[in-house]
């Protein structure tokens, strides 16, 4: 039945997953709460809201992959949902959730998780802004270094920015030995 479940979620049929969950035996807690992670990575919103309410369910499970999964497609809606549980923690390996946005450059989930002060942006000797720094020269936009800049739990990155520098500046020169 529980293949059934993952189903019904993958399409998205609601009524379905409701009519499934009324037999004892479906548990969408199993194999790690895939069927939470399933939901918020294909964006099926109130099928997430309504598995939540079932106590099984822990979209923390999996360190946080379900918040991973929602950050990494830009499901803006369903980060908001999963930072208002209790058992979803946004510093979850390493405060990964802060890269996931820098690369989609998604400003609105960055601001969610500025917004939740669980996260911390500083960690990691500020690497977070100083990423941000070298993607907003990739992608020509600034909103994510502006809005960890307006934070104030940043520094500006540049020491971050310096082992970066000394890291290329090794490259080249090996690479200039070996030629």
């Amino acid at each position: 039945m529980n293949r059934a479940l993952s189903a019904a979620i993958a399409a998205g049929h609601i009524e379905i997953v409701k009519l499934l969950m009324g037999y004892s035996h479906v548990d969408p807690s199993v194999a790690n709460n895939a069927d939470i992670i399933l939901a918020c990575q294909t964006n099926r919103t109130e099928i997430l809201k309504f598995l939540l309410q079932d106590p099984r369910v822990d979209p923390g499970d999996q360190e946080n992959e379900a918040l991973m999964e929602a950050c990494e497609n830009e499901h803006e809606e369903i980060v908001k949902i999963l930072l208002q549980h209790p058992k979803v923690d946004p510093t979850a390996q390493d405060h990964h959730v802060f890269y996931k946005s820098i690369y989609t450059d998604n400003a609105n989930i960055m601001r969610m998780l500025l917004e939740d002060r669980r996260a911390d942006p500083s960690v990691n000797e500020n690497s977070i802004i100083g990423i941000a720094k070298i993607r907003a020269e990739i992608s020509q936009n600034r909103e994510i270094v502006d809005l960890l800049e307006k934070d104030g739990r940043t520094s500006d990155g540049s020491a971050f920015l310096n082992v970066i520098q000394k890291c290329m500046d090794w490259c080249s020169e090996d690479t200039e030995k070996n030629e």
